[in-house]
């Protein structure tokens, strides 16, 4: 658990901080990610800014210790990236919806062979429900899920599946080794179906904000329990609703 890495993240509105992260949570997350999300020979194109820990942690990391190859971009552009996605044959087609979205539409995507991919994933968003019809007709290996850099991106996931509704209404359940809780309000444990934040606890959480000690006191609850910020329901069958 000796640091690892300084990342620095401030949501959606808040102020930058520097989540410390530690060499076991990576480690692991990476291993846990590999089970859940098995690729063999995995190739993954990684354009995304190498001080987020989408780049380090969710792409880099997994790949290396799966033995894969990454093929980075220094700055993403549409065409060359399906140009890189078909010459360097990528098995594993990993980023976020508005990227999709820009490579779906763009004039040279109908004729990208892309029949090396094997797993499709995405993260950082909720993704359309015409989007991920499309893209099952590409590859039916799809996936998910919700993290942030406090807590070394994990907190739930997708397995590969073909259900739709899931993918479209869901960011799947607790990722391995995490417990996550759902607290109203008034401090309770939200009932089935109603609203709470998403508090996580786990292996994988930071050791704190760089410097920051009041921060980390109000986000890193006494009993481990992590402090999102963000709002979710339970369905029924277990999986969170962001």
């Amino acid at each position: 658990r000796d640091p690892c890495l300084i990342v620095y993240t401030s949501g959606s509105t808040g102020r930058p901080k520097g989540a410390v992260l530690h060499h076991e949570g990576i480690i692991r997350l990476s291993l846990a990610q590999n089970r859940l999300w098995p690729v063999p020979q995995q190739r993954v194109l990684n354009f995304l800014p190498v001080n987020h820990v989408g780049c380090v942690v969710d792409l880099s990391c997994p790949t290396l210790a799966a033995g894969g190859c990454l093929v980075f971009m220094e700055q993403f552009d549409v065409g060359e990236s399906l140009r890189l996605m078909q010459s360097e044959r990528i098995s594993w087609w990993a980023s976020v919806p508005s990227v999709f979205q820009m490579q779906l539409a763009h004039p040279a995507f109908p004729a990208c062979d892309l029949s090396a991919v094997q797993l499709i994933v995405w993260e950082g968003a909720a993704m359309p429900q015409p989007m991920i019809e499309r893209l099952a007709t590409i590859c039916p290996r799809l996936g998910t899920n919700y993290g942030m850099t406090e807590t070394t991106s994990a907190m739930t996931a997708e397995a590969p599946t073909t259900d739709l509704e899931i993918l479209a209404n869901s960011v799947g359940a607790p990722f391995d080794g995490v417990d996550v809780r759902l607290v109203a309000t008034d401090g309770t444990i939200a009932a089935a179906g109603e609203p709470g934040e998403v508090q996580a606890r786990s292996g994988y959480n930071m050791l704190g904000y760089w410097r920051r000690p009041e921060e980390t006191a109000a986000t890193l609850l006494p009993d481990g329990w992590l402090r999102t910020g963000d709002v979710a329901i339970r369905r029924p069958d277990g999986r969170l609703r962001l």
